[in-house]
């Protein structure tokens, strides 16, 4: 009988202290500021800046995934501020030393998104800091997050670019909506240093770069 005891009380022991160490991301918070290089960010985008935010812990039925928040406002040429939220669900072992040579392996999926690995980058410089053995990675297929506020921010500036006419503005759609993301193990938030988000309207790609800072 003791030993049963014994045995159930390493059982959750273990389980408090996992829980823990999961909790001991909430919170985690990393800011960006829009970078006005013509790679990655379209002329109309006057400023910008964006907050990488672990908000939530979610039991799905795969497992455990961190909601992490992206939240972006940025002012649009002729359309004036433009703000919102994505909701990003990500892998549980998103903050553990394996996730990336996991994803090295294949595409990983969480309940929202697909991760994929594209690239390693030799090195980064961001807030006059340089990084080095970076990864490349693109997030895609992104479902019910508030896509609709970023897809309406593309069509402002597809608008502009004469890409598609104002009357017809809720027919047109944006589409392979997709962010690339430059990450690094000692950066903040699953080591993003850098995303660029784009969607394609009529075969025209256009585009947000944000740097950390």
């Amino acid at each position: 009988m003791k030993t049963v005891l014994v045995l159930i009380f390493m059982g959750l022991s273990n389980i408090c202290m996992a829980t823990q160490t999961l909790e001991e991301n909430l919170g985690k918070e990393a800011k960006f500021t829009l970078i006005k290089e013509k790679s990655r960010t379209n002329y109309m985008i006057k400023s910008g800046k964006s907050l990488l935010k672990v908000a939530d812990i979610k039991r799905m039925e795969d497992g455990i995934e961190y909601q992490v928040n992206w939240k972006y406002d940025v002012l649009v040429k002729w359309a004036g501020k433009r703000a919102g939220t994505i909701k990003l669900m990500m892998p549980g072992e998103v903050f553990s030393d394996s996730f990336w040579s996991n994803l090295q392996d294949g595409a990983i999926r969480t309940s929202n998104l697909t991760m994929t690995y594209i690239a390693n980058k030799s090195s980064v410089t961001v807030n006059n800091k340089t990084y080095e053995d970076c990864n490349i990675i693109k997030i895609d297929d992104v479902r019910d997050s508030n896509l609709h506020a970023l897809e309406k921010v593309l069509k402002v500036k597809a608008i502009e670019l004469g890409l598609i006419d104002e009357n017809n503005f809720r027919e047109e759609k944006v589409e392979n909506i997709e962010i690339e993301a430059v990450t690094h193990k000692d950066g903040p938030v699953m080591g993003v240093l850098q995303w660029t988000i784009q969607g394609d309207v009529k075969g025209y790609s256009i585009k947000m770069g944000f740097d950390l800072i």
